[in-house]
């Protein structure tokens, strides 16, 4: 009777690996909980306007002029606005091509294809130095990929470039 009392409280191998994987389980879930409510917004955070530029490479010629001035900007993945055109620029569409005479890679403009920039203005805050647009807390970053819904384009981008200013009151 005494071997079995003993014998009721050793743990074995599959014991241990089950409450590692359930310790785990339940960590993931504490993170992804919290997560899930966003930005902790007890802290002070700095309300500014951010003037940031998506960058487009390779946008098709045709497609150049189908987002102008004015036009709200939608996050493709989370559908939130993400801001208000307030300027585009298109170049040609540079590529590296190597020149065998010269032995060096040469930067030639590809064919029908440009590269778009668009400039959008939106409201947002700074908290522990990391920036976020106001309505739906996406964090801004350059050189961050984004998926864009324009009235007549949808296409994905980079940031590069941003801008900070007061937010006036």
């Amino acid at each position: 009777m005494a071997e079995r009392e003993k014998r009721a409280f050793k743990f074995n191998i599959i014991d241990i690996i089950l409450t590692v994987v359930i310790a785990g389980v339940v960590a993931v879930g504490s993170i992804m909980l919290v997560n899930a409510f966003g930005v902790d917004t007890s802290t002070d955070k700095e309300q500014v306007v951010f003037e940031y530029t998506i960058e487009f490479k390779g946008i098709l010629d045709e497609l150049k002029d189908n987002v102008s001035v004015g036009d709200i900007i939608i996050d493709g993945q989370k559908r939130y606005n993400i801001g208000k055109v307030s300027k585009v620029v298109y170049s040609p569409y540079m590529i590296d091509v190597f020149d065998k005479e010269k032995g060096e890679m040469i930067a030639t403009p590809y064919p029908d294809n440009v590269t778009l920039k668009i400039t959008v203005k939106k409201d947002g805050y700074i908290l522990d130095d990391n920036y976020y647009l106001e309505e739906s807390s996406m964090r801004l970053a350059v050189g961050y990929g984004i998926s864009v819904h324009a009235p007549h384009l949808c296409s994905y981008g980079y940031i590069s470039e941003i801008n900070v200013y007061p937010k006036e009151k």
